[in-house]
């Protein structure tokens, strides 16, 4: 997602969301798990990570940042940057679902 309105091919800020499953402890789906009503568990979500390579075009290098749980930056990420394409590594040792792509 462009957290700035331009194409993500220029933004300057990127967010990218990495997870596969997600739901509160306790949730419970009704018979055909298309609702769970009422019954939506508690905290803390538990998600699945996804181990994945990423790759954008875009118009220049990037740095990348694993985010908090609170929206704050934790650690930079890996990354390269080769023919107009910017690739990195979601990975379970950043303990994040959320990355943010920044322009320098």
């Amino acid at each position: 997602v462009s957290l700035d309105d331009r194409p993500l091919h220029s933004a300057s800020r990127i967010l990218i969301t990495v997870v596969a499953r997600a739901e509160n402890q306790s949730m419970q789906w009704n018979e055909f798990h298309d609702s769970v009503g009422l019954n939506w568990g508690h905290g803390p979500t538990i998600a699945e990570s996804v181990p994945a390579t990423i790759s954008l075009a875009v118009d220049g290098p990037r740095k990348i940042f694993a985010l908090k749980p609170d929206g704050t930056r934790d650690q930079p990420v890996p990354v390269s940057f080769a023919d107009g394409r910017l690739s990195f590594q979601s990975a379970q040792e950043h303990h994040t679902l959320h990355y943010e792509v920044v322009a320098p």
